[in-house]
């Protein structure tokens, strides 16, 4: 990687990912919340908590016109809807370890847009980790004709192309703090605006009309959840994400992202051992394959780093 502050953003983001999303599922589990009401409340208070953080920053509003920032909205409500859709075929650490996937397709993606070329000794650690994604997926029902297989394909494929909009955008260069609180903060409205059309489109098409799917978002305790993870994990995590992008690159933040259903684990046992989340089970063949795909990555930040 380019340098220890840059190893540093990139390992936080991917210890707040891993925070947002079990607690998240805590919460969704405790307290029964509306899974879209509860990700739209985070969007959106996360969103308006960096704008509030980036008064004086550089990055105009007119971004907003920018195409690229909602295409980059439009692919991060992609991602959310294949990855949840995964979960109903598969457990969460197979949808993350099958979503290690975006490590090879980063690789090809970096190489066709900016032209860095892939170096020879990352080939072991791409092989390692597609090895490990075969097993896994050999072991689901139906093998590759499991939706989740596609559906996480199709996640990771929008994952890939947002990060490469992210690295590339103006909003996201330099190293100025209010001018990244201030695109992290519109690129999250952005997206909750993108997400409130689609459930209201969704809405209308299911005959719900009269209320365009929004009467979810009534309860008290769904605000009070979605204002502190919002605040607390969403807007910090996509402010990290973008930061360590700009910093490492795209194919060493997917790279570290890698560890992220690791982590995750290790949070879900935190949790579990407070009485907050079931206790996580993996077995021997787990271990193993979770073994060859996060020692595939490894090897790939290694190189990285080496070069």
């Amino acid at each position: 990687m380019a340098d220890t502050k840059g190893r540093m953003v990139t390992l936080a983001a991917v210890a707040s990912w891993a925070l947002l999303l079990v607690v998240s599922r805590a919460l969704l589990l405790a307290w029964q919340l509306d899974p879209w009401a509860f990700s739209f409340i985070q969007l959106v208070t996360g969103g308006v908590f960096l704008l509030l953080l980036s008064a004086g920053g550089s990055v105009p509003v007119s971004a907003l016109r920018r195409l690229d920032t909602w295409i980059f909205g439009g692919l991060r409500v992609l991602t959310a809807s294949a990855f949840t859709a995964a979960l109903v075929h598969v457990s969460v650490l197979q949808v993350g370890l099958i979503g290690v996937m975006n490590v090879p397709m980063a690789a090809l993606a970096v190489w066709f847009v900016f032209g860095r070329v892939p170096r020879v000794r990352e080939l072991p650690g791409h092989l390692a980790i597609l090895t490990g994604i075969g097993l896994l997926i050999a072991r689901l029902d139906g093998g590759l004709a499991n939706p989740a297989v596609w559906l996480v394909l199709i996640s990771e494929i929008a994952v890939v192309a947002s990060s490469l909009i992210a690295e590339a955008h103006p909003g996201n260069q330099g190293d100025g703090l209010r001018a990244r609180l201030r695109f992290t903060g519109l690129t999250l409205v952005v997206t909750a605006l993108i997400f409130l059309l689609v459930h209201a489109g969704q809405a209308l098409l299911a005959g719900d009309g009269g209320a365009l799917g929004l009467d979810g978002l009534a309860s008290p305790s769904l605000w009070l959840a979605g204002l502190a993870v919002g605040v607390a994990l969403r807007g910090p995590s996509m402010y990290l994400t973008f930061w360590s992008i700009n910093a490492v690159g795209t194919h060493n933040y997917l790279a570290a992202v890698a560890f992220l259903p690791l982590v995750g684990q290790a949070f879900e046992y935190l949790l579990a051992l407070g009485g907050w989340l079931p206790m996580p089970v993996i077995d021997v063949y787990d271990v193993c394959l979770i073994a060859a795909i996060i020692g595939g990555a490894c090897l790939i930040l290694r190189v990285g780093r080496t070069a």
